[in-house]
């Protein structure tokens, strides 16, 4: 198991997570690392990411989401990730909606 996420330290989160059960699919910004998985909670500055592949730390990400017919689109970068026997699981802090 690697570990680089939210099970090494305290919850340091400033804003309220929701938790969601949505597919999503994307890529890396330079189009090189194609994606696609789960959005598991989401809130103003992030996002937890149960994906089908590890992304490395600090990769700039743009994902898709449907929720109830609202297209979304993300940037964000990874800034942990942790694999688990369910997933492997990523922190995606927000840079911005496209």
């Amino acid at each position: 198991m690697m570990l680089s996420g939210p099970s090494l330290g305290p919850d340091r989160r400033r804003e309220p997570r929701y938790p969601t059960r949505h597919r999503v699919e994307g890529e890396s910004l330079d189009r090189r690392i194609g994606v696609r998985g789960i959005l598991r909670d989401l809130s103003v500055g992030g996002c937890c990411l149960n994906l089908d592949r590890r992304i490395p730390l600090r990769t700039p990400i743009e994902i898709r989401c449907d929720i109830s017919g609202l297209g979304l689109r993300i940037r964000g970068k990874v800034v942990w990730v942790e694999e688990t026997g369910t997933g492997v699981f990523h922190g995606i802090t927000l840079t911005g909606y496209v």
